[in-house]
């Protein structure tokens, strides 16, 4: 149970940002709102949809991201400026791993540090402290912030077999 992720203050001030964390059910639905609405106008602002944008995948997540918290294994936690949401991580405690998994960030505003960058690092000085000993940011294939900041990385595959294959037919298909 890593709930001493959250005996941080529900809002952490420092000089430049105020830091808040899903540590209840009704922080939990403030930030993952926040986190849906930057993660949409992130990918609005490229001209596509985010993944948020789908009703059902919005839906199911908002449903995992509670049941997550009841568990003690949700890390949401969000960089604000006064009320207004600069960078939010959604992110998945797995015993001894933080799984990064989805997130958002204003990109209308202007600072010389980059709030996702801050918040990043910010988690990785918090996980430290928890028994946490790796943060996987889930690499993404394109080049970007995560590649810069992510190395070295180990490249995870999924499969799902629905019915009795041969050794040889496996050996192929993992070629």
């Amino acid at each position: 149970d890593h709930r001493d992720l959250h005996s941080f203050p529900t809002r952490r001030s420092s000089d430049l940002f105020n830091v808040r964390f899903a540590d209840c059910e009704a922080s939990r639905r403030k930030i993952y709102g926040d986190m849906v609405e930057l993660h949409g106008r992130r990918w609005r602002h490229s001209g596509k949809h985010g993944v948020f944008a789908d009703k059902t995948f919005r839906n199911f997540h908002d449903a995992v991201s509670s049941s997550l918290l009841d568990s003690g294994r949700l890390f949401l936690v969000g960089i604000y400026e006064d009320d207004k949401p600069l960078a939010i991580v959604y992110a998945i405690i797995d015993r001894t791993l933080c799984r990064f998994y989805q997130g958002g960030v204003d990109l209308d505003h202007r600072s010389s540090l980059s709030p996702g960058i801050v918040l990043h690092f910010l988690m990785l000085d918090i996980l430290a402290g928890s028994g946490v000993t790796a943060y996987d940011l889930m690499l993404s294939s394109g080049a970007g912030y995560k590649s810069d900041i992510g190395q070295p990385f180990e490249q995870l595959y999924e499969f799902v077999v629905k019915r009795p294959i041969t050794e040889g037919a496996l050996k192929r298909l993992t070629k």
